[in-house]
């Protein structure tokens, strides 16, 4: 799994964070190099790719909604406001979090673990995860729960169970004063349905082009329309992620 974490807490007088964003992290670029004319020059740090900071955005998310499934449906409802009752919307770019939200397999079939579990009510959803999870993903899960904040991490020690609601709100009471921890991660599943979204535009804007280029207007309208649609949905979106209050 990626060793990259993002930023619990938003800044809101900074640009949101962009999971697609192609800007190099590099610690240190600004302290300036000391070295003498005989030291070899220090090696370049990694750079973090767009796919290394997706992956990241994307896992921070699932983690969050594996230790409170309740941010699944605050998520969707806040989905279903920002479709305004337009069916296009709620049927299509501004629907309920699913699994083509998260472009990692791995985190697609943890996702669709946890929409079964909290289906169910013999299980917490957390442990049913974790008894129903491929022995091959168990590791990835273990990591995944286990990377979160300290005093979260220390308050779990390594168990899986129905104590998590209660971590949950000790948590949220530990953290920074005037913070809305689940505000927070609502702002950041939304920032990955947004990234679906631009996915989703620059597929049928190819799509366009396609048809205008065999002269299929038909087609070229029927895709303008679904990019319409999507044009609309990130902009609710982006509305909804840099306002400051709900």
């Amino acid at each position: 799994a990626s060793s990259y974490e993002p930023p619990l807490f938003f800044d809101d007088d900074a640009a949101p964070y962009e999971p697609d964003d192609e800007r190099t992290f590099l610690p240190g670029v600004d302290e300036g190099i000391k070295s003498s004319p005989t030291s070899k020059p220090a090696p370049m740090p990694a750079r973090l790719t767009s796919r290394h900071t997706s992956r990241a955005a994307e896992a921070h998310c699932l983690r969050m909604l594996l230790i409170n499934p309740d941010l699944l449906f605050q998520a969707n409802r806040r989905l279903r406001e920002l479709a305004q009752e337009s069916h296009d919307l709620i049927t299509g770019p501004l629907g309920d979090i699913s699994t083509d939200d998260f472009s990692q397999s791995d985190y697609r079939v943890i996702l669709d673990l946890l929409l079964a579990a909290i289906m169910q009510d013999e299980m917490e959803p957390i442990d049913f995860v974790r008894a129903n999870v491929d022995e091959a993903l168990l590791p990835e899960l273990k990591q995944m729960l286990l990377t979160e904040v300290d005093t979260l991490q220390q308050q779990i020690g390594g168990r899986f169970s129905a104590e998590h609601v209660q971590i949950w709100g000790s948590f949220k009471r530990q953290s920074l004063p005037g913070i809305d921890v689940d505000e927070d991660v609502v702002k950041r599943i939304l920032q990955v349905r947004r990234h679906r979204v631009q996915r989703e535009r620059e597929e049928i804007l190819f799509l366009v082009t396609e048809a205008e280029r065999s002269h299929d207007k038909q087609a070229a309208r029927d895709h303008g329309v679904q990019c319409m649609l999507l044009n609309t949905a990130s902009h609710r979106l982006t509305q909804a992620i840099t306002s400051r209050q709900h």
